[in-house]
């Protein structure tokens, strides 16, 4: 018995030896110090650590105000972000401050905001491997410039500016139109809010690479600011920013309205109500007295069609311009030269090709790249569509996209194929449209046959 509770006791003691030494055991898990104050107008110096691989910063003294935030390291990919009191992200940025680093432009923080810088490594941020090293945070106060209505002004994107920003003051009901141009680069145009929050934004509206918003009705009486910046985040180069208010005429199907051009006239606008289908064609007389080209743009601000040349003389003409949007559509009509003169813009609504009528022929040219059709379908009917190029030449970019009541049913395309053959089933009663692009800009002719097969 004795025996028993020696051993007992011996290995008890183990366990009490044991178990502290189990106990020291520590974590290793990264932790995020306390935010540290910045105000505008501060650049501090940093350091990520594997113990600590972001940081934060309290940001003071901001409210109200446009800021810029630049973080810039030669040590890793970095990142950065700025969150409310919320913790809900209102801005970040990766990579748009040249090589690696990073820049937030134009933040426009509100009055009482509380917001959080937090300065990491791009690894951090995704979840991969976190980068150390030493870091540069700066925080400044944007440059802010004023534009006004009728105003169109030059500036200049420089590696230290990659955006500006331009303020006007606006009425509820007033409707806009934005240009910004550049001959350096692609330029990207942003219209924001008094609150900093984007209304809207555009690439490449105004012709070739240049932008366009609007017209663009302002929601309520304000201040706006206008964000002239390019695609890429950082081009550099000089640009043309201009600010109009504009009246737009009210035009419907079948309507024709007479308009002036004068010195002080060179652009006419209008707006139509459009729905999902419906094909439309527009033209502009002139009776060759001036020089004109036509845009249509979509609800969302994008352009359907342009044309200049392609009616009568040197009057342009959108011809079967296809509808895929339910709303207000816009047509701008400008001058291309400097003759004075009165145009008469016509709007149509022309009925498509039917292939419940047999076999169609898509033409295109260089200025009509799609054309629609339509049948009637049957619920639950299998049907075959067949596109082939009667002088058996291929086409590089040739689309068939099918759909009823807005929604995709059947998609298909040929790259340097002279036939396209899609099969699939009708899902409801009704009519069933296609529209068929070809982008080679060329004369190109597609026969397009429906069978219905089952």
């Amino acid at each position: 018995m004795m025996r028993r509770l020696l051993w007992f006791s011996l290995l008890v003691g183990l366990l009490l030896v044991v178990m502290p030494a189990a106990a020291q055991t520590t974590s290793t898990t990264a932790q995020v110090p306390e935010a540290v104050e910045i105000t505008v107008g501060d650049e501090v110096e940093g350091a990520l650590t594997e113990a600590a691989p972001s940081a934060e910063y309290a940001l003071q003294g901001a409210g109200g105000m446009l800021i810029n935030i630049s973080l810039i390291s030669e040590d890793f990919d970095s990142y950065l972000s700025v969150r409310d009191d919320a913790g809900t992200i209102v801005a970040f940025n990766d990579d748009s401050n040249g090589e690696r680093n990073s820049r937030i432009v134009g933040l426009a923080v509100p009055e009482g905001a509380v917001y959080t810088i937090v300065a990491e490594s791009y690894g951090q941020y995704i979840g991969s491997a976190a980068q150390t090293g030493d870091y540069t945070l700066s925080v400044s106060e944007a440059q802010v410039l004023r534009i006004e209505y009728t105003q169109t002004v030059e500036g200049e994107l420089t590696s230290d500016a990659f955006s500006l920003d331009y303020i006007f003051t606006g009425s509820s009901g007033d409707t806009v139109v934005i240009n910004e141009g550049s001959d350096d680069f692609d330029s990207y145009l942003r219209l924001l809010d008094a609150s900093g929050a984007e209304l809207f934004s555009n690439d490449d509206s105004g012709g070739s690479l240049d932008s366009q918003i609007g017209p663009f009705v302002l929601p309520s009486t304000g201040s706006y600011t206008i964000r002239a910046g390019s695609l890429s985040g950082e081009a550099t180069g000089n640009f043309t920013l201009s600010l109009n208010r504009i009246e737009s005429q009210a035009i419907a199907y079948g309507d024709s309205v007479e308009v002036e051009f004068t010195n002080n006239a060179r652009e006419h606008y209008f707006t139509f109500t459009g729905a999902y289908g419906d094909i439309v064609t527009i033209t502009a007389d002139s009776s060759r007295t001036v020089d004109t080209d036509l845009t249509l743009n979509d609800p969302y601000n994008s352009q359907v069609m342009f044309d200049e040349d392609g009616g009568s003389g040197f009057d342009p003409e959108i011809d079967s311009a296809s509808l895929f949007a339910d709303g207000t559509f816009t047509v701008i009509l400008r001058a291309v030269d400097s003759a004075n003169g009165t145009v008469v813009v016509t709007l149509d609504r022309v009925p498509p090709q039917s292939l419940d009528e047999g076999s169609q022929i898509a033409g295109f040219s260089s200025s009509r790249t799609q054309i629609p059709m339509l049948f009637t379908g049957v619920a639950g009917e299998k049907v075959r569509l067949t596109l082939t190029s009667p002088s058996g030449n291929t086409s590089s970019s040739l689309n068939l996209d099918v759909r009823q009541d807005g929604t995709s049913i059947a998609y298909a395309n040929a790259n340097t194929l002279s036939a396209i053959t899609v099969e699939f089933t009708v899902p409801n009663d009704g009519d069933v449209n296609l529209l068929i692009s070809e982008y080679s800009y060329t004369n190109f002719q597609f026969e397009v046959t429906l069978e219905r097969v089952g």
